[in-house]
């Protein structure tokens, strides 16, 4: 190993040995850094995991260290070490979409596509439904799918402003749609002082009936108002926290417009040195930065970062830890939420679901695929503290079943793994989920009895997204709406996408020795069809061409006969 760092400021490269770069990161004393990582005896399991894949060093020395930040994030951008961190959301917020129809809708929206307008996205909960909300209580914009041929019960109960019948304009509905969006903009002040004005034209023209409505609109948007956080702010605000649970981290990000809370974002990621620092640094590099970051800790790189910050911006941004004071009580209410969020997180939450005694950090999953009852694979997917661990998963050519049986083929699999767990003296699951029901459940439990292990096990059917368990003669029902149920079907999903996977790559390579991907005419549903009658390749291979062409024709059938090796 090259290994002689200068004491200047810059940006250090670590190498596995394959001469990858596993990890990039910048100090202000390269030396004094690169050297911490093999003193140290206090590094989490990710840091002791990097240092044990080291095998060179390389150095980028720079003038400053706000130049070996800036050279650090072109570094990580380009390379993608994979011991660096790539941000990615760990929750999905939903969106209001406004449609561009007539008479236009107000929906949540999970992904943005090209067609209506997008506000958000916004935490998954009482903020985003609660506007949603309002667009029918104050604003009476129209709810159903599919415009009715005449009015239905929101509009008599005073929830639908009756457009399908014309009781109102196309205009005046479009308006209400925009004082809907200055509401979206926080923009409701304004708004009141708008329809305020309003109200008192309709009173002079002795309109009372609109006056009437316009008013109770401003008191509805005042008692809504009333309910938000308000910090006197004219300017945006970020609030960043982080808060630990063994080698866990989860940052929560409040958004804060125009002295509004009006978005949160979290992260989870296992924990490290510098997470904050790196995680500011990431996140700002592709959204728009505030005048103002409110933080919970003192870091290192304060006055680098608030340089970096304002370079990008190109404004002053500055880096707040407050010891008291609104912006201290705006901070411990985040760090509240968070703490919150880390107790009960989704796996906490799937422990209660299934009564099992401990959180399941390791989840491992199981699915079988077959191509006509031949060539039968199986597979094992782990997630680790709720996400893919793919150098622990694994894949089964099913040795002692030649026919289709996937319970057979499930409890080889089961008992391949596990052999082989206990062979090599590898951690086991906390879980283990079978894809089916009680038939694959039972003998996959049986499998772990003949291994004497006592790991909780569930089996999740596809049809009702029913959990079954051993001793228990009714599924257990989880709300669809559950992340905990959300998590499961993941892990199962992303089973079988891999079992298929390795299925269709078993299959191309079959179909090619045997000659029958290569006869014209043949196309994946011909091949099904045939698989489907005749059972294996080898029965195809071996039916004469009277039962051949019974299912492609005579002269399909010839080629088989001539091509099948």
């Amino acid at each position: 190993m090259k290994y002689n760092p200068p004491k200047n400021p810059g940006v250090y490269l670590m190498k596995d040995k394959d001469e990858s770069i596993i990890y990039v990161g910048k100090a202000k004393n390269i030396k004094k850094r690169v050297t911490s990582y093999f003193h140290s005896k206090n590094h989490t399991p990710k840091t002791q995991e990097l240092v044990h894949n080291i095998e060179d060093i390389d150095f980028i020395i720079t003038d400053n260290e706000v130049e070996a930040l800036i050279l650090e994030s072109e570094l990580i951008r380009k390379h993608k070490p994979k011991f660096n961190m790539m941000l990615k959301d760990s929750l999905r917020y939903a969106y209001i979409k406004i449609t561009d129809e007539k008479y236009p809708r107000i929906i949540t929206a999970r992904k943005k596509t090209k067609k209506g307008k997008f506000y958000g996205p916004y935490v998954s909960g009482f903020k985003r439904k609660n506007l949603v909300e309002i667009s029918k209580r104050i604003f009476k914009i129209r709810a159903c799918k599919t415009m009715p041929k005449s009015v239905c019960l929101l509009y008599h109960i005073k929830r639908c402003s009756g457009p399908c019948e014309d009781h109102i304009s196309k205009q005046d509905y479009n308006k209400q749609i925009d004082n809907f969006k200055e509401v979206l903009k926080g923009r409701t002040n304004e708004l009141i002082t708008k329809l305020e004005s309003e109200m008192e034209l309709y009173s002079k023209h002795q309109q009372y009936e609109k006056a009437k409505e316009i008013r109770d609109q401003i008191n509805d948007l005042d008692f809504t108002e009333k309910q938000k956080i308000e910090l006197n702010k004219n300017f945006d605000q970020d609030v960043i926290v982080k808060v630990e649970d063994k080698n866990i981290a989860l940052i929560t990000l409040f958004n804060i417009k125009r002295g509004v809370i009006s978005g949160k974002k979290e992260y989870k990621f296992p924990l490290e040195e510098e997470l904050l620092s790196s995680f500011i640094r990431s996140y700002y590099l592709s959204k728009s930065i505030p005048k103002e970051i409110i933080i919970d800790e003192n870091l290192d790189d304060k006055d680098a970062l608030e340089k970096f910050l304002s370079m990008n911006k190109n404004s002053s941004v500055v880096l707040t830890n407050p010891i008291k004071g609104n912006k201290r009580q705006i901070l411990d209410m985040v760090i509240k939420n968070a703490e919150f969020t880390l107790k009960r997180d989704v796996l906490e939450e799937l422990r209660i679901n299934l009564k099992l005694l401990k959180k399941p950090e390791i989840i491992e999953c199981f699915d079988i695929s077959t191509l006509g009852g031949t060539e039968n694979v199986g597979a094992c997917v782990q997630f680790k503290d709720g996400v893919p661990n793919k150098s622990e998963y694994m894949l089964f050519k099913i040795r002692d079943v030649d026919y289709q049986d996937d319970f057979a083929s499930m409890a080889e699999s089961v008992r391949r793994r596990y052999s082989r767990q206990l062979k090599e003296n590898k951690p086991l699951p906390d879980l283990i989920v079978i894809d089916g029901g009680k038939g694959q459940l039972g003998l996959a439990k049986k499998e772990l009895e003949n291994l004497q292990l006592n790991i909780p096990i569930i089996g999740l059917a596809k049809e009702f997204e029913e959990v079954h368990t051993i001793g228990r003669q009714f599924p257990i029902i989880i709300d669809k709406k559950s992340e905990s149920l959300k998590l499961l079907q993941k892990i199962r999903d992303e089973t079988h996408r891999f079992v298929i996977n390795f299925q269709r790559k078993r299959r191309k390579k079959i179909f090619i020795e045997t000659g029958l991907d290569k006869i014209e005419g043949i196309g994946e549903k011909t091949k099904f069809k045939l698989l489907q009658k005749f059972g294996s390749l080898e029965n195809i291979k071996n039916s004469s061409i009277n039962e051949l062409k019974k299912i492609v024709g005579e002269k399909l059938a010839k080629k088989i006969k001539s091509n099948m090796k």
